[in-house]
């Protein structure tokens, strides 16, 4: 009985285990797209990942795709904010610009 209480202390949420399964299949140079949506993923909330997608990536321009205008509209109005956490999450400045679409 012990043994199996100690087997499920360590219990992962999915989102970990894959991650670190992408980033050790994934080259971080050939896919920074991938990258870039685990970061989108994990750092805003439902809602914000429900409505609006990162879709290309391309030169360091991120283009994101949104469910309708209202979403695009919120999204540029906080589109400062949305690059300087991506960067933040990402740990280095590959991101130069963001366009929503």
């Amino acid at each position: 009985m012990a043994k199996s209480k100690e087997r499920y202390k360590k219990i992962l949420s999915i989102d970990t285990i894959l991650e670190d399964v992408v980033e050790k299949l994934v080259d971080r140079k050939k896919s920074p797209l991938l990258k870039i949506e685990l970061a989108w993923n994990n750092t805003f909330d439902n809602s914000i990942t429900n409505n609006c997608q990162p879709i290309k990536f391309r030169r360091g321009i991120l283009t994101v795709k949104c469910s309708n205008s209202f979403w695009k509209s919120e999204m540029l109005f906080f589109k400062e904010e949305i690059k300087s956490k991506l960067i933040q999450k990402l740990g280095e400045d590959i991101i130069k610009d963001i366009y929503f679409i």
